[in-house]
C-alpha cells in the first residue's frame, strides 16, 4: 500500500440522529404495523401476513394464504383486533393507527382507511 501511496480510511464516528432523550409519552396500542413475507415450503410458497404493536413488538394477528389477496391482511388484522379486544392487561383505545406498506399490491375495496 505504501508503495502505490495508499491510505486506510478511518471509519466515520457514530452519530446519532434520533433524539431519544424527551419527555413525551410512549403508550401501548397506538400504533400497528403490518407486513408480508414469503416462507418457501416444498410445496411451494406460502405468504404470511402479520401485525405487530410497536410499542411491546408483540404479534397481534397473522394469516397465511397460498396466495397474497387482500383477504390475508384483512385476515390478520381481524385476529388483531380480535385478540386486541380480548386482551385484559390493556385499556383499548379509540384510535389505532394501522401502517401497512405494500409496494406491488394496490389498495382494494376489501381494506377501509378508516372505521367507525
Amino acid at each position: 500500500m505504501r508503495i502505490n501511496g495508499w491510505r486506510a480510511k478511518a471509519a466515520r464516528k457514530y452519530k446519532a440522529t434520533t433524539n431519544s432523550n424527551h419527555s413525551l409519552p410512549v403508550a401501548p396500542n397506538q400504533k400497528w404495523v403490518s407486513d408480508i413475507t414469503t416462507i418457501g415450503t416444498e410445496q411451494g410458497c406460502l405468504y404470511l401476513a402479520v401485525v405487530l404493536e410497536l410499542y411491546s413488538r408483540r404479534v397481534m394477528g397473522w394469516a397465511i394464504a397460498e396466495r397474497m389477496t387482500a383477504s390475508l391482511v384483512c385476515d390478520a388484522l381481524v385476529m388483531a383486533l380480535w385478540r386486541y379486544g380480548v386482551s385484559a392487561c390493556r385499556k383499548p383505545s379509540l384510535f389505532i393507527l394501522i401502517e401497512a406498506a405494500s409496494i406491488a399490491q394496490p389498495p382494494t375495496k376489501g381494506f377501509s382507511t378508516s372505521t367507525h
